[in-house]
């Protein structure tokens, strides 16, 4: 690790590689050296990270995965974090695979799962990946229904590919959940009203005007 501390990236993921490939256990079964094979991969992705080799420490995550694909928190809230490092700078297709890779770990029953397909249908977004971002919205719908935060990427997904009528609809439901944010309540109602500006003159402006009044009476 003192070449990581040095910045001695690439002499220190070449040494990790011969560690890797030393542990590495011959017969597929055998669990003796199983977790020094697992940390030696760790401090291969953690030294590739670190040196800003973002796609070669993607990469190797996904290599790792293939060969272990079981849950794994530690590994899912890793990921994580990484995708949302990566979106942060603006590297959707990174952010998208390290979410990717985050869902995977994930337990098929973990509440974050809503959360984890929230961000990789942003990112998609951001991509202009319309599609892709609302088919993650509507399994964040699924595993976060009453999280207004669903329908944001929803709606705005929906929006995007021009159905204004079920955008709308989904928008405003959004606004009626439990869980709602103060942030995401004022983004939903911002893009309610970029559907009025856009349409302004049409049968959609009327629409959208009548529903605020309908819910400013209530």
């Amino acid at each position: 690790m003192d070449m990581v501390h040095s910045r001695n990236y690439d002499r220190a993921v070449h040494l990790l590689q011969l560690a890797e490939n030393y542990f590495r256990p011959l017969n597929i079964g055998d669990q003796s050296m199983k977790p020094r094979w697992y940390e030696s991969w760790k401090l291969v992705i953690f030294t590739f990270w670190c040196g800003k080799m973002y796609g070669r420490a993607i990469q190797a995550g996904k290599e790792w995965q293939q060969m272990e694909p079981i849950t794994n928190e530690e590994e899912a809230i890793g990921w994580r974090d990484k995708g949302n490092e990566m979106f942060h700078i603006g590297k959707y297709g990174n952010a998208i695979d390290c979410f990717t890779l985050s869902i995977q770990y994930a337990s098929v029953h973990d509440v974050t799962l809503g959360m984890l397909y929230s961000n990789r249908s942003h990112a998609y977004f951001k991509k202009k990946q319309f599609e892709k971002a609302k088919e993650d919205a509507e399994k964040c719908v699924k595993y976060r229904p009453n999280w207004s935060e669903s329908y944001l990427r929803l709606g705005s997904a929906i929006m995007a590919l021009n159905d204004i009528d079920h955008a709308l609809e989904v928008l405003m439901r959004g606004l009626t959940m439990n869980e709602t944010a103060e942030k995401v309540k004022y983004d939903i109602v911002h893009k309610i009203m970029t559907l009025a500006y856009n349409y302004k003159g049409t049968i959609w402006h009327i629409r959208i005007l009548g529903i605020s009044v309908d819910r400013t009476n209530c």
